[in-house]
């Protein structure tokens, strides 16, 4: 896996293994690999989900606990929050409205570098615990809300920003317009609302990542599937919001936002 390097009799780290492998390392990865060491291997059947368009029988991540969840896609929501505090300017914006904010990651890394901005993270009560860990870890407490619930049934805050990270690909067409219209209806004039996803191309055929995790959301839920840019833009539209953009983060990951 040219993970490590041998000299004499003793093994070394390569520095990719250092950069991502270490757990004191600010790109520490090791968290989303254990997260899916201790899923259960459900692909072997795939053609029966294909061919039903049903999740496999029963939880395949029923040995994986909300907090070993929770703490894989802390590991993975690092990078996308970096490039999107780079990407986009939040000087100007007050309250960013966390929807589905897993760990709190991006809410960490925005509001520790933007000194106006407060937050909201709504979260299910079972992942509640382990976003004030690392918000007590990495953050500021005293600039981050922690909202407990189901996000389809709670009322939501009013904000000037509403983020949606990588939360459309486990929900139906349905329920992601629910949501939008949620915030369409507490959203201060001229706020901006980010939506951050594995986009696929516009005939469903690739990239090659969002496509298989495509299938992956296929196996494991009842609703969730990757989406293109268009049909994104297509609800954004009709919700009633304009000016909409869509640009790359890092990897697979893409961000669309409008106002």
């Amino acid at each position: 896996m040219e993970l490590l390097e041998k000299k004499e009799d003793s093994y070394f780290n390569k520095p990719i293994s250092t950069k991502f492998m270490i757990k004191n390392s600010k790109e520490y990865y090791g968290d989303f690999i254990i997260m899916n060491e201790e899923s259960d291997n459900s692909w072997k059947e795939l053609d029966k989900v294909i061919k039903t368009n049903l999740p496999v029988a029963g939880d395949n991540r029923k040995r994986l606990t909300k907090e070993s969840f929770t703490m894989g896609m802390h590991n993975n929501a690092q990078a996308p929050a970096n490039a999107l505090s780079e990407l986009i300017d939040f000087s100007n914006r007050r309250h960013l409205l966390d929807i589905g904010g897993g760990s709190g990651a991006f809410s960490i890394i925005l509001t520790n570098k933007y000194d106006n901005l407060t937050a909201t993270v709504i979260e299910q009560s079972a992942v509640c615990k382990t976003v004030k860990k690392y918000v007590n870890k990495e953050g500021n407490r005293n600039k981050i809300n922690i909202l407990e619930g189901d996000y389809f049934k709670i009322e939501f805050p009013m904000h000037d920003v509403a983020l949606f990270g990588q939360i459309f690909h486990t929900n139906s067409v349905d329920q992601n317009n629910l949501l939008l219209k949620k915030v369409h209806e507490k959203i201060e004039e001229n706020g901006m609302v980010i939506i951050t996803e594995f986009l696929l191309n516009e005939d469903k055929t690739g990239p090659l990542f969002p496509a298989l995790f495509n299938l992956n959301m296929l196996k494991q839920t009842k609703n969730g599937r990757t989406y293109t840019f268009s049909e994104i833009k297509s609800w954004l539209e009709n919700t009633g919001f304009k000016n909409i953009e869509k640009k790359q983060l890092i990897g697979p990951h893409t961000t669309n936002h409008c106002t």
